[in-house]
C-alpha cells in the first residue's frame, strides 16, 4: 500500500472550507470535479498519496498568482482562479507540499539564495514583456523545475549534454527551456514540466 501523508496546516484547511462555503452559498462555476474533490479531502484533514501531493503542488505552482482570499472582482464576477486557489489550501499548503516531496524524494528542502534570486529575476523579466495571464511566470512554477533540472542531472546523466558541467547549469537550462515554451506555446526541443503549466496554456497538462 502507497504511503500517505497528512497534518498539513490548518490554514490550508481553512481555505478549502471557505471556497467550499462559497460554492455552497453562490452555486459556484468553477472548478472541476477533481479540483472540488481536493479541496473537501483538505478541508477534513485527508492523509493523500505522495501522488495527489505532487498534482497539488502542481496546481498551486500553477496558480499562486492568485489571491485566495478575494473570491470576485469589483462588479460581483466570480474568480474562479481565486476560487480554485484556496480550495486546493492556498499557499501554505502549496508549502507544505513542497516540503513532503523534497523529503520523500531525498532532495534538499531549499533552494540557495542565490539561485532563488536568480530565478525571482527570470520571473520578473520574463512578465515585463507578457499580458497574457496564461503565459506569465510564477516563482514557483521555476522552482519547481529548477529542482526536476536537478533531478534530472543526478538520476539521468545520460541525458546531459557534455558542456554542462554542473546540475545548476543544467537546471537553469530547463528553467530557460520552460519559458520559452511558457512564452511561445511550443518546445525547442524535447517537452517537459507540462504539469506547471498554468490552466488554459497550450501546453498545459491539467486536468
Amino acid at each position: 500500500m502507497a504511503e500517505t501523508y497528512g497534518g498539513y496546516p490548518d490554514s490550508a484547511k481553512s481555505a478549502a472550507r471557505r471556497a467550499l462555503r462559497h460554492r455552497d452559498k453562490n452555486g459556484s462555476k468553477c472548478g472541476t470535479p477533481v479540483g472540488w474533490e481536493r479541496a473537501n479531502q483538505i478541508s477534513s484533514g485527508e492523509k493523500l498519496s505522495l501522488k495527489t501531493i505532487k498534482r497539488t503542488f502542481s496546481f498551486l505552482s500553477r496558480a499562486e498568482t492568485y489571491n485566495q482570499t478575494k473570491f470576485t472582482d469589483k462588479d460581483g464576477k466570480e474568480i474562479c482562479g481565486s476560487v480554485m486557489y484556496a480550495a486546493w489550501g492556498g499557499t501554505s499548503m502549496r508549502s507544505w507540499c513542497s516540503g513532503v516531496i523534497n523529503k520523500a524524494e531525498g532532495r534538499a528542502a531549499a533552494i540557495s539564495g542565490d539561485v532563488k534570486k536568480g530565478l525571482e529575476k527570470k520571473v520578473e523579466e520574463h512578465n515585463e514583456k507578457i499580458t497574457d495571464s496564461k503565459k506569465k511566470a510564477t516563482y514557483g512554477m521555476l522552482s519547481a523545475v529548477f529542482r526536476r533540472g536537478v533531478g534530472a542531472y543526478k538520476t539521468n546523466p545520460g541525458s546531459v549534454r557534455p558542456s554542462v558541467k554542473s546540475p545548476e547549469q543544467w537546471a537553469y537550462a530547463r528553467v530557460n527551456s520552460f519559458l520559452y515554451a511558457l512564452k511561445n506555446g511550443k518546445f525547442r526541443s524535447g517537452k517537459h514540466d507540462e504539469d506547471l503549466f498554468p490552466s488554459g496554456h497550450p501546453l498545459s497538462s491539467k486536468d
